[in-house]
């Protein structure tokens, strides 16, 4: 939804490698961890995609949520053929 309205992108890229490193976690551990900084960062993310869907819709905040949740998926099923 960032690029579609041309907001928070850095912020979703953030989000985004969080994701990736939650991932990794997951293969190595066998656990979902925050480490470091990661739980604040999840933190923020959660502000900045609240002020993401209060700038649209409630279709398109619907379909961003769906996204992120596609997103997640397919990136551990690229990784971990689930």
């Amino acid at each position: 939804m960032a690029e579609r309205i041309n907001l928070g992108q850095a912020e979703m890229q953030t989000q985004l490698e969080l994701v990736e490193r939650l991932i990794s976690r997951f293969g190595a551990k066998s656990i979902v961890a925050f480490e470091g900084d990661d739980y604040q960062i999840a933190r923020e993310g959660v502000v900045v995609m609240d002020l993401l869907a209060a700038e649209v819709d409630l279709a398109t905040a619907a379909w961003a949520a769906d996204q992120a949740t596609w997103e997640f998926n397919h990136r551990f099923a690229e990784r971990y053929g689930a």
